[in-house]
């Protein structure tokens, strides 16, 4: 009795396992799983399969890289916000600050004691609003020297 010989499982000699991943295809598929691509979307546009794109998400850590530059932009953005935000109020109490003097110092062909009283409202709920405190109503008096009193 002779032994049949085994048959041997798998791909044929020579014959490639598939396309080769490019670093550039795992970039671009890093780079749709930051813009919340799911695996399905990613392995279709990169004529990839899902498990390989899944390997490469395990393998180089995107959901942490994700956290990461997500973490990042946001501090940048709240940095940004709070420069602004300083900004502002620097603006609405220049305004302020402008008013009262010109005011203390009205001589004619000078602004109006309206318009410094105006400034010095503007200045006030401008500052206000900025700080979070503008929706709610207030009454602004704004006492001028003696003699500016109807103006």
């Amino acid at each position: 009795m002779s032994k049949k010989p085994k048959r041997k499982v798998g791909r044929p000699k020579g014959k490639a396992q598939g396309i080769a991943v490019t670093r550039k295809k795992i970039s671009d598929g890093f780079d749709m799983f930051c813009d919340d691509k799911n695996i399905s979307q990613i392995a279709k546009k990169l004529n990839m399969a899902r498990s390989t794109v899944s390997k490469y998400r395990d393998r180089e850590g995107w959901d942490k890289r994700r956290e990461i530059i997500r973490e990042k932009a946001t501090r940048r953005i709240d940095n940004k916000i709070a420069v602004d935000h300083s900004r502002h109020i620097t603006l609405a109490r220049a305004l302020q600050t402008t008013g009262a003097k010109r005011i203390l110092t009205l001589k004619d062909k000078d602004i109006s004691a309206r318009d410094a009283k105006d400034f010095i409202k503007d200045g006030i709920m401008l500052e206000r609003e900025i700080s979070g405190e503008g929706e709610r109503t207030i009454q602004i008096t704004i006492k001028l020297p003696l003699g500016l009193e109807n103006m």
